[in-house]
């Protein structure tokens, strides 16, 4: 019987870490300099790296909010956080991100797992959404603009018009 309780818990640990690798969202495990541990696909993917040149790499240039973690949780202190800000792929593009990390261990043996995701597409959204927002507010305050000349220029018509009869 325990054989097969040892067996369902291997089952569960490999499926679990077939699905951490295939996620569509960022797995990294940085050491104490920031060199990575471990990234599954999606890392390399966000990162433009090829598959598996991430492991042993310093990403203290890409996502530099990490290695500054690193460095505050100097005294052994725990940190579970997230954060919002930009992160530089290896081909020097900046992208925003979101990511959800957490700083563990003792001494030199600190590290810190995150779940970092590329948010581009939905700035773009946000972007396009605030300019579709602008462009109906432009269109909105032409169009009062507009009514308003045309106020004026009758009034001015009118008081031309009654300048005239009273000169006659």
């Amino acid at each position: 019987m325990l054989l097969n309780l040892d067996g369902a818990a291997a089952a569960r640990d490999s499926q679990l870490a077939a699905d951490l690798r295939t996620a569509g969202w960022s797995l990294i495990t940085l050491d104490l300099r920031a060199t990575v541990l471990a990234a599954n696909r999606a890392a390399h993917d966000m990162l433009a790296a090829p598959t598996g040149r991430l492991v042993g790499m310093s990403l203290d240039a890409c996502l530099p909010m990490f290695a500054q973690a690193l460095k505050m949780a100097s005294n052994d202190r725990l940190i579970r956080t997230s954060v919002a800000g930009w992160a530089r792929r290896l081909d020097g593009h900046h992208f925003p991100i979101q990511a959800w990390f957490s700083v563990y261990g003792h001494g030199d043996d600190r590290c810190l797992a995150a779940i970092v995701v590329d948010m581009s597409e939905e700035v773009r959204d946000r972007e396009r959404e605030n300019f579709q927002h602008l462009l109906d507010y432009n269109r909105l305050l032409a169009s009062a603009v507009s009514h308003e000349i045309r106020n004026l220029c009758s009034a001015i018509s009118v008081v031309c018009s009654n300048l005239s009869s009273k000169s006659d």
